[in-house]
């Protein structure tokens, strides 16, 4: 009876089962653990997503089309997400299986899940947006292109598998255990692989040390963190889990160029961390940690916070000249490319020292994020891309001055001198930019009052409707007669209406304004209502009839347009919504 040897590493410790076959029947199963950085993700993540549905629920409980907005993706996504990984890192999952012949597992992306040695011509480990990859280098074939795919980022020559699975120790005895399983199968083959295991050797040290640089990123975690709270805290003040009002938004402290030219120029820094909703402040947050704990760990604590908040203020000083000059931006966004333009420079200046693996994985992986962020943000309106812009060439400008820590000699040596002309220069072009910009285009104090002096009016309007309908129900159930109605409308309802039109006059909307159109059709619709109310009318053979019932047709017919064309332009609103 033939049995194989079979080593099974992960949770629950290695065991091996001794056989009499030769070493190369030897298969290498590697479980997932509940203490990789998956198994964290889930614990702590778990706890995360329930307390943001918990949130979500107390926020929407009023409104349940926002609610079902929440809890379809919730239901959809993320609980079979979390249910799958769960799945995997069931104690002695096995997840990938290494043996003489190949390497196989469920994590590969794409249909296969196996690949031989006789296929794989070098293998690599790398960081990809900050998680670890074990990369295959498949053998020259002309059907399949060496490059990555720009819509879907794979490289059909590079197949690889996350890491995150396993614990750091399984880790590092997978990647020794494919190693050697393709070494021996190149030598037997007459395959020379000294360099791949050279050049492996090499990033592995390199990541070593970029990680004990800063084994503890707490400036990343600690600006999440923070974005997070205050985030709560606005939503405990009021703002809608999905998207905040943009008078709110100004309220605590959002970038406004009318505002910044009154002199609140504070408000540059603190848009930074205030965000319109849920899904703003997590897209801005992944981003920040996938490159953040890289350029912290490459620049240190103190001038990575130096980079963030000086791209930061870049991003909103340069917002003063575009969107910020008639809407109120906000996000970290502009931070966050100020990090990955930081990032792209390091990694620019010291590509010859670096591995080629970690720079060619770094300058593809950012400037795709770059280049397709950017192209979001011109395709969409409601994106401040010149936030990211500044932000961006803010991070750049910078990073190009600041000193990196891959040599500690002259980090040490220049690092007071270049942090103090990073300081001023940010000064100069914060202070420069904000200074220049046009006077803004809409005033969002004014507009923020306008609006309210809009809804005073719509709610007395709305109480002017329904006491008229009240009446109009009075007559139905013959509790008063047309003609005691017909006084009540002189003297009560016309009178009503007149001071709805006074408050609607008083309302002025700058140019532009999204409720412009709206304004114009609820004042026409105001004075038609006071000029049928107050018609004349003649009694005769026993009922009313206006003393003008060319004109009071005219009217009717008009109301019933304006009624129809405000219904048609608040359902275009809910839809764009």
């Amino acid at each position: 009876m033939r049995s194989d040897q079979v080593d099974t590493v992960g949770e629950g410790g290695a065991v091996k089962l001794e056989a009499a076959e030769p070493a190369d029947t030897t298969v290498h199963c590697f479980a997932s653990s509940a203490d990789s950085r998956v198994g964290r993700l889930l614990s702590w993540g778990a706890r995360a997503a329930l307390a943001v549905l918990a949130v979500a629920v107390l926020a929407l409980h009023d409104d349940m089309s926002a609610l079902l907005a929440v809890l379809v993706p919730w239901t959809l996504i993320v609980v079979p997400g979390w249910l799958l990984l769960r799945n995997l890192l069931k104690p002695g999952q096995v997840v990938l299986r290494v043996d003489a012949g190949g390497i196989a597992s469920p994590l590969f992306r794409g249909a296969r899940k196996r690949y031989a040695w006789t296929e794989v011509s070098g293998v690599a480990q790398r960081v990809l947006q900050g998680a670890w990859v074990l990369e295959l280098q498949l053998n020259t074939d002309p059907a399949r292109p060496d490059r990555r795919s720009f819509w879907s980022g794979r490289n059909p020559a590079r197949p690889f598998l996350l890491l995150t699975m396993f614990d750091d120790a399984t880790r590092a005895q997978i990647i020794d255990t494919v190693v050697a399983a393709l070494a021996a199968h190149a030598a037997a083959s007459g395959r020379d692989t000294t360099g791949m295991v050279d050049e492996l050797a090499a990033e592995q040290q390199f990541a070593a040390e970029l990680r004990a640089l800063a084994p503890v990123p707490w400036v990343t975690w600690g600006l999440c963190a923070a974005n997070v709270l205050v985030w709560l805290a606005t939503l405990a003040l009021g703002a809608d889990f999905a998207g905040s009002a943009a008078d709110k938004l100004l309220q605590w402290g959002g970038n406004a160029a009318s505002e910044v030219q009154r002199g609140q120029w504070w408000r540059l820094l603190s848009a930074t961390f205030l965000h319109s909703g849920f899904v703003h402040l997590a897209m801005n947050m992944v981003g920040l940690l996938a490159a953040g704990v890289t350029v912290e760990r490459i620049y240190g604590h103190r001038l990575f916070i130096l980079l963030y908040l000086a791209a930061g203020l870049s991003g909103s000083a340069l917002s003063l000249h575009f969107s910020a000059q008639s809407a109120v931006s906000v996000g970290a966004s502009g931070a966050v490319f100020g990090i990955t333009g930081a990032l792209l420079v390091a990694v620019l200046q010291h590509r010859h020292r670096l591995p080629a693996a970690f720079s060619a994985q770094m300058l593809s992986g950012v400037g795709f994020f770059i280049f397709y962020s950017l192209l979001q943000g011109f395709a969409r309106a409601d994106v401040d891309n010149a936030a990211h812009i500044g932000g961006l060439l803010g991070g750049c400008v910078l990073a190009a001055l600041l000193p990196e820590r891959f040599d500690p000699a002259h980090f040490a040596a220049t690092f007071r001198r270049r942090a103090l002309t990073a300081v001023l220069l940010t000064a100069l072009a914060v202070g420069g930019l904000a200074a220049l910009a046009p006077p803004a285009a809409v005033d969002q104090v004014a507009r923020v009052q306008a609006a309210r002096a809009l809804d005073e009016a719509m709610a007395t309007f709305q109480e002017a409707v329904a006491a008229l309908q009240a009446d109009e129900a009075r007559r139905q159930a013959g509790e008063i007669g047309e003609r005691e109605l017909d006084v009540l409308g002189r003297t009560v309802h016309g009178p009503a209406f007149r001071i709805v039109q006074t408050q609607l006059q008083a309302v002025e909307l700058d140019a532009g304004h999204p409720l412009g159109d709206f304004l114009v059709d609820i004042r026409r619709m105001t004075e038609l209502l006071v000029e049928a109310l107050e018609m004349d009318t003649i009694y005769s053979g026993g009922g009313l009839r206006a003393a003008d019932p060319l004109r009071m047709a005219a009217i009717e017919a008009e109301l019933a347009e304006l009624a129809a064309r405000m219904q048609r332009r608040a359902d275009e609103h809910g839809a764009a919504r």
